[in-house]
């Protein structure tokens, strides 16, 4: 793809946004326990609490485990200590502990109504007669996830500085939808608990942790960068096939059953579930999404709704595609890193974004740090 000369908003959108400083003092968040009630749980051990006196002072509590008792903060606030701050990576508002003797913590996070990418893309886009996603969201999350990655990977402003950290559970569920003001979702990046720094001594050795059906084809060597890039490059194909890069689980299950017998693989005892396992091992599969209808009937690729009829995928354009399938290459190597993808694909971006937008489809695309 032919590289093409980057507009001004484009050239800002991968390095800091300079604005005038002022002397408002921000205000510090105090979180008392009893001055707070469960409004409801949103996931196991992570809940969502609000004001008992304002209602409309909502939060979001995480408990996690502290991984060692010589150490106050557990390991996803040290992580995020060590990352830095940035606008497309969720920062906590609190961390609390009982006393060195508890080892549990209590992680506090803005809440964010608009909730994950997961939710977000089931309630406005699958569950309205199966929307597609506008194709200018979508570069908006790519553009912003490769400035969250570039940033974690020492690639972008102050982190080049330090040692490159991966992320190691890129996922929807780990992406948040923001509101900004207008009609064009930002998207922010959380869940720091698997991140590692990376070192040259871990790139060949296996790991099982994150999420497997959103890890590239060399898994379980995902510490890398180029696997969290290949994970990016799923976002992308999620929102707009509604599902990752992967062939049928089910299918791939009831095929390795068949050829032993009907029972499980011996292999899969080396997994916490048999589930664990099929996700693992299912081959990768990369659906092309600028695929016309007649393509898409070609290729098999379409899908039936409740009630029969032939779903297609919507025609996104070759642009978005081919930096999508640079992304998702099988090979790591031949993935580019989200420093190219910031000097080379956000421009692009910022250029679909114009014409299809204008001022309003740019808006939050900078980035800024610290704070």
């Amino acid at each position: 793809m032919p590289r093409r000369a980057a507009p001004t908003a484009a050239t800002r959108a991968g390095r800091s946004s300079k604005r005038a400083k002022t002397t408002t003092q921000k205000e510090v968040f105090t979180f008392k326990r009893p001055e707070w009630m469960v409004l409801r749980n949103l996931y196991s051990r992570v809940h969502l609490m609000a004001r008992r006196t304002a209602h409309r002072d909502v939060v979001v509590k995480k408990i996690v485990n502290r991984d060692s008792p010589n150490k106050i903060k557990p390991y996803e606030i040290r992580a995020l200590d060590r990352i830095g701050k940035m606008n497309r990576l969720l920062q906590p508002l609190a961390c609390l502990t009982s006393g060195p003797d508890d080892m549990k913590a209590h992680i506090i996070f803005p809440y964010l109504p608009l909730g994950d990418m997961s939710l977000w893309k089931e309630l406005n886009f699958n569950q309205r007669n199966h929307k597609a996603v506008p194709e200018s969201f979508v570069w908006r999350m790519f553009s912003q996830m490769a400035q969250a990655l570039a940033f974690l990977h020492a690639e972008l402003g102050p982190s080049r500085s330090r040692k490159p950290i991966l992320h190691r559970d890129i996922k929807p569920m780990n992406v948040l939808v923001a509101s900004n003001g207008t009609t064009y979702p930002s998207f922010i990046l959380h869940d720091f608990g698997l991140a590692l720094v990376s070192r040259p001594q871990i790139k060949n050795r296996p790991s099982l942790a994150g999420t497997y059906v959103w890890q590239p084809p060399e898994r379980p060597l995902i510490n890398t960068t180029a696997a969290d890039v290949w994970a990016l490059g799923a976002l992308v194909h999620y929102l707009a096939v509604d599902d990752a890069p992967v062939e049928s689980i089910e299918e791939f299950r009831a095929a390795e059953m068949a050829r032993h017998g009907g029972a499980h693989p011996p292999a899969a005892g080396g997994f916490q579930t048999p589930m664990a396992y099929y996700q693992s091992r299912v081959p990768r599969n990369v659906t092309p999404i600028n695929l016309s209808r007649s393509e898409q009937e070609e290729m098999g690729v379409t899908t039936r709704g409740r009630h029969g009829q032939v779903l297609y995928n919507h025609t996104y354009s070759d642009e978005l595609n081919g930096w999508m399938s640079k992304c998702l290459r099988a090979s790591r190597l031949r993935r580019p890193s989200a420093g190219v993808l910031v000097e080379e694909m956000i421009p692009v971006a910022m250029e679909m974004l114009k014409a299809a937008g204008g001022q309003n489809a740019l808006v939050d695309m900078d980035v800024s740090f610290g704070g």
